[in-house]
């Protein structure tokens, strides 16, 4: 394995409880009623823009993303590192694997925890704020001139294997973040992993 596609939230990092009350903020501001985190994993969807054009379809896109922003960086619960994220992100860089991140996270947000977390500086390239990521990988394979035999996408949501399928590469799905188990073998991923982690004994072991 060359190169890694990473998607960040539910990947890399924790944000789940700060994403749900953002997203209930966000519901509560035009009279939805609010989820729990069960509904929100149940409910949930990426892209995101498709999810809120089918709950809120009045409401313009920009109008929501910015009451989603400020109430997502105010929930009482820090975005945190997962287990094993570190540990994993230097010894692939290490290793001398390139780290892409691929992720819906609002450039903004996502620089300010990545530099806090001390990683930004792993990564090759950084696509954040991407709405579909179905439709931006195929430019990033060809502009990073990317062998699909050797490239995969680590990834926590179907969606994440989903754009893996577009341009052929591998798809990882880790278990650590919004999609339950059922919804990722759905998708059909070349693997299933507990935590990113694991995925230096895959890689290790196919060397």
């Amino acid at each position: 394995m060359k190169t890694l596609l990473l998607d960040w939230s539910g990947t890399l990092v924790d944000d789940f409880t700060p994403t749900v009350y953002a997203t209930n903020e966000v519901f509560k501001e035009y009279g939805l009623p609010t989820w729990t985190p069960e509904e929100f994993r149940k409910k949930f969807y990426l892209p995101y823009p498709k999810f809120y054009e089918e709950v809120l379809p009045e409401v313009p896109l920009e109008e929501l993303e910015v009451i989603f922003r400020k109430t997502f960086v105010e929930c009482p619960q820090p975005v945190t590192l997962l287990e094993h994220s570190l540990e994993f992100l230097q010894w692939a860089h290490g290793a001398g694997i390139q780290l892409i991140i691929l992720t819906s996270m609002d450039p903004v947000n996502f620089e300010e925890q990545a530099r806090r977390f001390g990683v930004y500086d792993m990564f090759t390239a950084i696509y954040s704020g991407i709405l579909n990521k179905c439709e931006t990988i195929p430019s990033i394979i060809e502009t990073h001139g990317l062998d699909p035999e050797k490239t995969g996408f680590v990834g926590d949501m179907e969606h994440d294997i989903a754009a893996a399928h577009v341009v052929g590469i591998k798809s990882i799905a880790v278990l650590t973040g919004y999609d339950h188990v059922g919804q990722l073998v759905a998708e059909d991923p070349t693997m299933i992993l507990s935590h990113i982690g694991k995925l230096r004994e895959v890689i290790e072991a196919s060397r």
